[in-house]
């Protein structure tokens, strides 16, 4: 997995822009200018309830979540910092 990304916003301004609940959010630890695939990382995360309706907004939470691939195979979390970036070119 590659790349790298800045993440920026505010805890408040993410509960803001995705209209989160203040119950439903996690506590953040800053903005980080080098996020890279290992770290734990704010997501939203969207779930509509079965017995929801068609107009029902989907019940959106704020968590801390590890960014990074993790194969099926993988016996160990390691793994998913090991995998490197190949691209071919025709």
């Amino acid at each position: 997995m590659c790349g790298r990304y800045a993440s920026v916003a505010s805890r408040a301004e993410l509960l803001e822009r995705f209209v989160v609940g203040e119950t439903n959010a996690d506590e953040l630890r800053g903005q980080d200018f080098n996020v890279t695939p290992t770290k734990d990382n704010p997501v939203v995360i969207a779930r509509v309830p079965p017995d929801a309706g068609d107009d029902d907004d989907p019940a959106r939470k704020l968590r801390v979540l590890r960014w990074g691939l993790l194969p099926f195979w993988a016996k160990d979390l390691k793994v998913g910092a090991r995998i490197l970036c190949t691209s071919q070119v025709s």
